[in-house]
């Protein structure tokens, strides 16, 4: 039962070695090739996509419950109340009629979901900085975030989402929601869900504002995720636009002159 042993060493765990390098260009190879074969996808097909997406996430995490909690774990292990966790719900909410909630499911996986399984993948702090490679939970993990990455870029590419600066109301909602329930939770019972609690497998100078004031630094984790993340992708979102009409714009030029 080697598969789902937990307490591994520095030496044993994968991080930064060539095991992570390894998956890492699974990762973007098999992302490549993923949009190489949706190009020519329809709205209603990409739909069917993310609901396929939807049902296979949800199963997955429910696995995971079932098998942490037999093996004792603690509510760090089992409760899906992390910032990436959010996927899952935010997901479904896009199958909402509301439009409220839609826009807020769309919005996070487009800002939150991107920046959270780019990060995870470079920096795999619930994955390879605890167990190897091999392990199911690296394993999940990274499958996890890759469709979470996928189904971002899927949204975009097939416009079912176009990214507005006053949607930030209902990312702020969403990510006030949760994190006001996880600030209660890690109150009652030491976790970190939505990283507030701790500052695990962060940089020391986070580390010294947490022994510093455990309330700072939950109040500017939540403000990084919430305020400087939206802002920072939607600004990127913007610029990206702008030279993608740029390009455009030359080409019509060029087109123009020749005629």
């Amino acid at each position: 039962m080697k598969f789902f042993y937990d307490h591994f060493t520095q030496d044993q765990v994968g991080a930064f070695k060539w095991q992570h390098f390894l998956i890492m260009g699974i990762f973007v190879v098999a992302l490549i090739v993923a949009i190489f074969f949706s190009r020519k996808l329809n709205q209603n097909q990409a739909r069917k996509i993310m609901l396929i997406i939807a049902i296979t996430i949800t199963v997955m995490e429910i696995i995971k419950i079932i098998l942490r909690l037999i093996k004792g774990s603690n509510i760090d292990g089992f409760l899906p109340l992390y910032f990436c966790s959010l996927f899952i719900y935010c997901l479904w909410l896009t199958f909402c009629k509301n439009d409220f909630l839609k826009t807020m499911g769309y919005s996070f996986i487009i800002f939150g979901g991107i920046i959270g399984a780019l990060m995870n993948t470079l920096l795999p702090t619930t994955s390879l900085m605890m167990y190897p490679a091999w392990h199911p939970s690296t394993i999940h993990s990274f499958f996890y975030h890759w469709l979470m990455l996928y189904t971002a870029i899927l949204i975009i590419m097939k416009k079912l989402y176009i990214p507005k600066a006053k949607h930030f109301l209902h990312y702020f909602v969403l990510m006030t929601v949760f994190s006001v329930v996880a600030f209660i939770i890690n109150l009652f019972c030491g976790s970190n869900m939505m990283f507030l609690g701790n500052p695990y497998g962060l940089p020391e100078f986070v580390k010294s504002i947490y022994e510093f004031s455990p309330y700072l630094f939950a109040f500017l984790s939540y403000f990084t995720q919430t305020f400087l993340l939206y802002w920072f992708c939607f600004g990127i979102y913007k610029l990206i636009e702008w030279i993608i009409s740029k390009c455009k714009n030359k080409k019509e030029n060029k087109k123009n002159e020749l005629a």
